[in-house]
């Protein structure tokens, strides 16, 4: 929820950094949260912060099921 707000509101920089305090808890994020925020960095120019997220989400095992990374949108 508050992701959805952060992404309402435009400020990608505060959602990304609420995933990033998620996953320091080992919280997986909601598939279709993380592809409304992927789409939505994409949209301003920031694939290169896209991937690095996508990565560390990979990298700590915790990709929610549905989410197909390379595109950033639910399988």
């Amino acid at each position: 929820m508050l992701i959805s707000t952060f992404c309402m509101n435009e400020d990608f920089d505060g959602a990304v950094q609420v995933v990033r305090e998620m996953l320091e808890r080992s919280m997986s994020p909601d598939s279709a949260i993380l592809s409304e925020l992927c789409h939505r960095l994409r949209q301003c120019g920031r694939e290169k912060l896209v991937m690095e997220l996508c990565k560390d989400i990979e990298a700590r095992r915790l990709m929610p099921e549905g989410f197909e990374e390379s595109r950033g949108i639910p399988a």
